[in-house]
């Protein structure tokens, strides 16, 4: 008797720890796959009570525990509701109604982003354009700049030769003016000369014409007086 107690307790010891080495108590988030309703019940059978009678495909779950061997696991509903699920109605992946519904909703952001990348790449062409003109622009006023200014490098060039020109034309009309005025005194001394010499010389005039005119007056009175002799 006994030893029947003694295998009785071992071989539910062994099935413990065998149902406790299939049974996952890794948390995970599964969903109810592409079923309508999937009930949730309190054991882990389909004679066990239902808690909740239909849970919607899509729903997102805790699963705390999974058995393999009776093909349940161990849920939480987003209100908190714990029970059992059959694992076949369970996916570790959105279903495919929800995948298209975010695809959609990625693909409705993306259209978006390309109208406003579309856009923006209208503005770029338009600025880009704008900028090609403005470039066009200052290019076409760097060659009239540098024409202007080789034209005024010319013409400085002009005028640096002019004004030594000018210097030049200065120092020479400071030296004829010198000489002009070396002339001008040279001239009034002559002049003072050629006055002293007609004053002379109308002097000696008047004084030859005095003794002449006393010589001829001698000689007409001697011719009168034969005795003034």
């Amino acid at each position: 008797m006994k030893l029947f107690v003694f295998v009785l307790l071992l071989s539910t010891a062994l099935s413990t720890a065998l149902f406790a080495v299939s049974v996952k108590a890794a948390t995970e988030t599964v969903y109810i796959r592409d079923v309508i309703y999937v009930p949730l019940r309190v054991g882990q059978s389909n004679e066990h009570r239902i808690l909740h009678q239909g849970i919607p495909s899509g729903t997102a779950l805790e699963r705390t525990e999974v058995n393999d061997e009776t093909g349940f696991s161990r849920v939480r509903t987003p209100k908190g509701l714990e029970g059992w699920i059959q694992n076949q109605y369970l996916v570790t992946e959105p279903i495919a109604r929800d995948q298209l519904r975010d695809l959609q909703g990625q693909f409705a952001n993306l259209q978006n982003d390309y109208g406003a990348a579309q856009q923006n790449l209208a503005g770029d062409i338009q600025t880009a354009s704008v900028a090609t003109t403005k470039i066009r622009q200052l290019e076409q006023e760097r060659i009239d700049l540098s024409t202007e200014l080789s034209r005024i490098t010319e013409l400085a060039a002009n005028v640096i030769q002019i004004d030594q020109q000018n210097e030049s034309l200065q120092t020479e009309i400071v030296a004829l003016n010198q000489q002009i005025d070396d002339l001008v005194v040279v001239n009034a001394n002559l002049q003072d000369t050629a006055n002293q010499t007609w004053y002379m010389i109308g002097a000696g005039t008047i004084f030859l014409g005095l003794i002449l005119g006393l010589w001829l007056g001698r000689q007409m009175y001697t011719r009168r007086d034969p005795g003034w002799s």
